[in-house]
């Protein structure tokens, strides 16, 4: 689904309430800047640590653990770093709102492939459960691996794992580069 407005994602105005969250412990792991595999090695050793006490069916961490994984090497793959005005750099966010853990993540892109992306996401998010299993599994048997790594299974686990529509963004940075936002959702289920 295209998110209509990603402003209150990122909205200066709201940061009272994004302290209140990290206070009451809703928002698990934040990160703004370059991510490496050293950053991905200590965020998933903080995340075993923080989804350690939550209550949830280790089926469910499991998911959203996958699903950091997945998220933080798109970003390691396939993020621009590029001097701009704006100071955008890619983000990283994972927490709990109501009855499902998010992970939202951002980064930069070249503008030029904000079609074929966006032909991607809106492809996935028709796509059933079976259908997205199909789709994998086609991938996978057809072994193309593209120039900056990875076959294009990541948005495809991604959404296979969430069982939720991928909500999602583009916003022009400029002439040659777009902002990219990728909302994930993974419902919650406590143990009994």
């Amino acid at each position: 689904m295209q998110l209509e407005n990603t402003d209150d994602i990122l909205d200066i105005d709201k940061l009272a309430s994004f302290y209140e969250d990290l206070n009451r412990g809703n928002i698990i792991i934040v990160h703004h800047g370059m991510v490496n595999q050293e950053l991905v090695r200590a965020f998933l050793s903080l995340a075993r640590e923080k989804f350690r006490n939550t209550g949830d069916k280790k089926v469910v961490k499991k998911r959203v653990f996958n699903i950091m994984v997945e998220c933080l090497q798109n970003i390691n793959r396939h993020n621009l770093e590029v001097p701009n005005e704006k100071g955008m750099s890619s983000i990283f966010m994972i927490g709990i709102e109501d009855q499902d853990y998010f992970i939202i993540t951002g980064n930069i892109m070249m503008k030029k492939n904000v079609a074929d992306l966006e032909k991607q996401l809106v492809n996935i998010n028709t796509l059933d459960e079976a259908g997205i299993s199909d789709q994998y599994a086609a991938v996978i048997k057809g072994g193309r691996i593209h120039e900056r790594g990875g076959a294009g299974l990541g948005l495809l686990d991604i959404a296979r794992r969430s069982a939720q529509e991928l909500e999602y963004s583009f916003r022009e940075i400029d002439d040659t580069y777009s902002f990219f936002s990728l909302l994930t959702r993974v419902r919650r289920e406590l143990k009994e």
